[in-house]
């Protein structure tokens, strides 16, 4: 008596006749468009890292122009971006709120001197997580 695994691909106890004409067969057909699956799938995850990122160099702008207006307000550059949704008292908001990079880091604001914008910069960690790493996305 036979159980299932002596049976085969094809239930006669191996590839049997016509056996490997049916593999090359399906084969054949399903080879192509598994690649063609893939491929598909690779185009679409690359569209979807290059929306990332523009989303992220929109967003530094908006934030480099925000803390760039406290500066001329305040004469200093803001603590952390924090401090552009809630400033000083009698001072407007320069941001609604302040969200999280496409990959869902905070964003991260430089400001080496703090009464010069000159090498101030927004940074988002990019798909990395690194700040400063080499797909971090910074704007002055």
């Amino acid at each position: 008596m036979m159980d299932f695994y002596d049976r085969g691909l094809f239930g006669d106890g191996g590839l049997g006749r016509l056996g490997q004409g049916r593999l090359a067969w399906v084969l054949k057909r399903f080879v192509p468009v598994a690649i063609g699956v893939w491929l598909l799938f690779a185009i679409l995850q690359h569209h979807r890292d290059l929306a990332k990122i523009r989303v992220a160099r929109a967003e530094t702008v908006v934030l480099s122009r925000a803390v760039k207006a406290f500066f001329v307000d305040n004469k200093r550059c803001p603590g952390d971006l924090d401090e552009l949704v809630h400033p000083p008292e009698g001072a407007k908001p320069y941001l609604r709120s302040v969200s999280l990079d496409p990959w869902g880091h905070p964003y991260w604001l430089i400001c080496p001197a703090e009464n010069d914008t000159r090498g101030m910069r927004v940074e988002s960690a990019g798909s990395e997580g690194i700040y400063g790493g080499r797909r971090s996305i910074g704007r002055p």
